[in-house]
């Protein structure tokens, strides 16, 4: 099955780095992680994770192997 049950023709994949936050704090995010960029390596797998710090613990939802269907 394609990502998204094939919604989106284009599926980018990403890391969101910040949120909901003050936008001098994002800015300051954005040029520490643009200082490491490109990032070269091989993903075998995703976790899922859910939660929020002020309600809930942050936990692992589902892992999503990667790589060739049997």
């Amino acid at each position: 099955m394609p990502p998204c049950a094939g919604t989106h023709s284009d599926v980018v994949p990403h890391l969101t780095i910040g949120q909901d936050t003050a936008k001098p704090v994002l800015s300051h995010a954005a040029e520490t992680v643009s200082a490491h960029l490109p990032i070269n390596a091989t993903v075998d797998g995703v976790r899922l994770i859910a939660g929020t710090p002020d309600v809930s613990p942050w936990r692992t939802v589902r892992e999503f192997p990667l790589g060739t269907h049997p």
